[in-house]
């Protein structure tokens, strides 16, 4: 019933689309990281305590677990987490499911700064499966938050008294480790080196930039080259729009953009929300090979698989930047490479989609440069070396990481098809239409989209560098 509950608090307020009832368990932060698609930090795990017999809730990020110290300075006294047994009884929500929203009445709710490092986090909503999408600042709305606390400790941090004992420890474990034997050791040596074959038979079949690691050109590549994913704009904004407009109106909308050739916002976005059901389900029908048996012959089945994704949400973030003003973007190989431009452009996408910090700012400004009627050399000195370059590469960092752990994840864990939940360890059916809906929600309010548009500082800023470029 909590989750129900959850589910219409956000509808009332038309976020109902935000919420998740997933198909997998989010019960703990590393299930909920691989039922959503996202990075185990960016959960917002909500922990419940007595305080003076009173329950409490704090929400931290997923890395971060309670600081003993921090909470007693904070609270005058030592933690004390409600017992597993008493939780939904005291708090309305079960274990596994306990969120900030929709508790018992008289619940003050903390925010631990942990999650302030993140664009969107992704707190449960009631159950054992189900998550809500929201920014930060939509987090401190809905959880009624009291205020924002610092009681947290990230992952791998240490008192130096910790620091010593862990030194002690480790100085014991080694020495025990020594005591095993040579035979353990020739096991441990054959088993890795087994697998260091097959991580680098997966590397060499999805390395498709040829720069011997898997990073996110590799997707884009694999993606592009997919048949039917380059989108003619012009053709695309005649099919969409012709039913219900002129065609004057269809014209100017591809000699400018939607919004200024008087297609009215709401359908724009009517166009906008069939054109992610439709990848959504195209999604739904991905081969189930990363589940199959067969060890490294199953190498050859996985690019087959991230082709189709990755070209689903390639094709979707054109669509969704052509709706919403942006120019026609090159998707054409030249040789056997995609330009440059373009490549970063849609690192850049798909860092918004994703929640990968600074994306969504560049777009906005890049949005605001061609609005103001930046020429096309300096927008791509801007993605290629200039202003917006640096968050490109950030971005590129932050997929490299994640995507080499989807694919190994993937690959050694035989996951299981994708209507149940995973690809690749991680990308998930269920996660397709939120990447999508961020991108949406980014691109309907700019200086292309929305001619009242008022951007923060940072979009400002780094506007106007764009359109200062050295070509």
């Amino acid at each position: 019933m909590s989750f129900e509950l959850v589910k219409q608090y956000f509808e009332e307020d038309g976020m109902g689309e935000r919420v998740m009832d997933l198909a997998e368990s989010s019960a703990t932060v590393e299930e909920a990281a691989l039922a959503i698609g996202c990075e185990p930090c960016q959960i917002a795990k909500t922990m419940s305590f007595f305080v003076d017999d009173a329950p409490i809730l704090i929400v931290l990020a997923g890395d971060t677990k309670i600081d003993n110290k921090k909470y007693k300075a904070q609270f005058h006294q030592k933690a004390k987490m409600i017992p597993w047994d008493q939780v939904e009884e005291a708090v309305g929500h079960q274990p596994g499911g306990v969120c900030p929203f929709v508790t018992k009445p008289g619940i003050p709710v903390y925010l631990d700064e942990s999650l302030k490092r993140f664009e969107r986090v992704y707190p449960a909503a009631g159950s054992g499966h189900s998550a809500v999408d929201l920014t930060v600042e939509e987090l401190e709305k809905y959880s009624g938050c009291e205020k924002w606390i610092d009681v947290g400790k990230r992952s791998g941090e240490s008192t130096s008294q910790n620091s010593d004992t862990n030194k002690t420890i480790g100085k014991t474990l080694g020495h025990a480790v020594k005591s095993v034997g040579t035979t353990a050791a020739q096991v441990a040596d054959k088993a890795k080196t087994s697998v260091d074959k097959s991580k680098q038979s997966v590397i060499n079949v999805v390395d498709a930039n040829g720069n011997g690691e898997i990073d996110i050109e590799d997707f884009i590549i694999i993606g592009l080259k997919t048949p039917g994913v380059n989108v003619d704009r012009a053709d695309f904004l005649r099919r969409e729009f012709q039913k219900n407009y002129p065609q004057d109106v269809i014209e100017k909308a591809i000699r400018c953009n939607p919004a200024q050739a008087g297609i009215s916002a709401a359908d724009i976005d009517k166009v906008a929300d069939e054109v992610i059901q439709y990848e959504r389900n195209c999604v739904s029908g991905i081969s189930a090979a990363l589940g199959m048996t067969g060890g490294v012959a199953m190498v050859a089945t996985i690019p087959a698989d991230l082709a189709q994704y990755y070209g689903y949400m390639l094709r979707a973030a054109q669509k969704l930047m052509y709706l919403y003003g942006f120019p026609e973007i090159d998707t054409k190989e030249v040789g056997v490479k995609f330009d440059s431009e373009t490549m970063n452009l849609l690192i850049i996408c798909l860092g918004v989609m994703y929640g990968v910090q600074g994306a969504n700012t560049a777009i906005k400004a890049m949005a605001t440069a061609l609005g103001k009627g930046v020429e096309k050399k300096l927008m791509a000195a801007a993605l290629t070396k200039g202003t917006v370059y640096p968050i490109v590469r950030s971005v590129s960092k932050w997929f490299g990481v994640n995507m080499t752990k989807q694919v190994f994840a993937g690959f050694f864990k035989k996951a299981i098809p994708v209507v149940g939940g995973v690809i690749g360890g991680g990308i998930t059916y269920l996660s397709f239409k939120p990447c999508c809906d961020k991108l949406k929600e980014s691109l309907q309010d700019t200086l292309l989209s929305n001619p009242n548009h008022h951007g923060s500082k940072e979009e400002y800023v780094m506007s106007d560098d764009i359109a200062m470029q050295n070509v």
